[in-house]
């Protein structure tokens, strides 16, 4: 247990003297943890965490020694933007809902907790290892469940069908009757003769829908699928990846700020073995022009970083993953990022050899578009 203690001291930053404020600050630093483990799979799971976490260092503030608090251009952009919904809420049209909204504006505050709790280099560097390791749980099984396949996807309607009469179409994919997943026809056929009415969750590209099928239309026959009036079926595998949050809206946006971290991580390697005479004055002095106190964050470029192969699959997967969510917006700004971070990373040499291998993936993306969503890269 020492020895846990002692660890988690010297990579948080924590002099271990101090007793109470020590162990709150132990107690903030873990739930740092737990908020970038989780921020990739849950937002409850995350602002849990956050919260528990944010508490606990607030707490921390009313003992000695005293934090040190510093205020810059960006804690004026940040309270300027929570001061000014806070005007605009109380001005609404419905303050009261305006105002309840206020909470997931003050998510802003997550800035300081991570600011103020990281104390040393080598704790961001293990934060943020940690955060795509993380990510990276979710992106493998991406793959994985396309492979599997899901629900019961059906084909060849029979007009005088339930499920026809429900308004269901070919290619539609049965996820749940009344709430339970369906894996097979039979599955579907016992629900529907269970009840009056059933309700059959389904996804249409590119959103998932609820209709009500009923028990007096089933067809007569032997099997279920001649009930139904379906003629064939199969696993569905076109759908928009949600990773573990249940939307892929969230899950882009998320996997979007990941592999530009990521990618801003590669680069700065790059960068840091192409051009060591930079690296070595960045070491020398600081922002201020003063020394830095800092080490380079890469290795020397005679002994090539083990990590780099490992760093370049993930941000493959994840570049994959994001695709697969068939979000535009989120691959629209991933590109953008990505070719800002090698501009003013590498160079523009570097960005237009970027550029000839983002093109392909790009015309990919749009191809994969067309075929999951059935519309195209600009669409009304």
């Amino acid at each position: 247990m020492q020895t846990v203690l002692e660890r988690l001291d010297d990579l948080a930053g924590i002099d271990a003297r101090d007793g109470t404020v020590a162990w709150l600050e132990r107690i903030a630093f873990v739930f740092l943890v737990m908020m970038v483990v989780s921020a990739p799979h849950s937002i409850a799971a995350t602002q849990t965490a956050w919260i528990t976490g944010m508490f606990v260092w607030l707490i921390r503030l009313f003992f000695k020694p005293r934090v040190k608090f510093s205020f810059g251009p960006l804690d004026i952009a940040l309270w300027a933007f929570f001061a000014w919904s806070v005007v605009t809420s109380l001005t609404s049209y419905a303050p009261d809902i305006s105002l309840n909204k206020l909470r997931g504006v003050a998510v802003f505050l997550i800035f300081y907790f991570v600011a103020y709790n990281i104390r040393r280099r080598s704790a961001a560097h293990v934060l943020a290892f940690m955060l795509i390791a993380s990510c990276m749980v979710n992106v493998l099984w991406m793959p994985v469940q396309r492979l599997i396949g899901r629900g019961v996807e059906i084909h060849g309607l029979a007009p005088d069908g339930p499920l026809a009469k429900a308004l269901l179409h070919d290619g539609d994919a049965l996820l749940e009757a009344n709430g339970k997943k369906v894996y097979t026809p039979d599955d579907v056929a016992a629900a529907v003769g269970q009840a009056e009415v059933t309700k059959i969750k389904f996804y249409r590209p590119d959103f998932e829908f609820v209709v009500e099928v009923k028990r007096s239309d089933v067809l007569s026959g032997t099997s279920s699928m001649e009930k139904l009036g379906v003629a064939s079926w199969k696993k569905s595998r076109n759908w928009r990846s949600s990773g573990f949050f249940g939307h892929y809206a969230t899950y882009a946006e998320v996997l979007q700020l990941i592999a530009s971290l990521l990618l801003g991580l590669l680069v700065a390697s790059a960068s840091a073995r192409m051009f060591p005479q930079s690296r070595k004055a960045a070491k020398e002095e600081g922002p201020d022009g003063s020394e830095s106190p800092h080490p380079p964050i890469s290795p020397s470029p005679r002994h090539p970083s083990p990590r780099l192969p490992i760093l370049l699959f993930c941000l493959a997967a994840m570049t994959l993953a994001l695709l697969l969510t068939v979000t535009r917006a989120s691959q629209l700004a991933f590109m953008i990022s990505g070719a800002a971070i090698v501009l003013f990373g590498l160079g523009r040499k570097w960005l237009i050899a970027a550029s000839v291998i983002a093109l392909p993936l790009a015309l990919i993306g749009l191809i994969f578009l067309q075929q999951s969503r059935e519309v195209g890269f600009f669409d009304s």
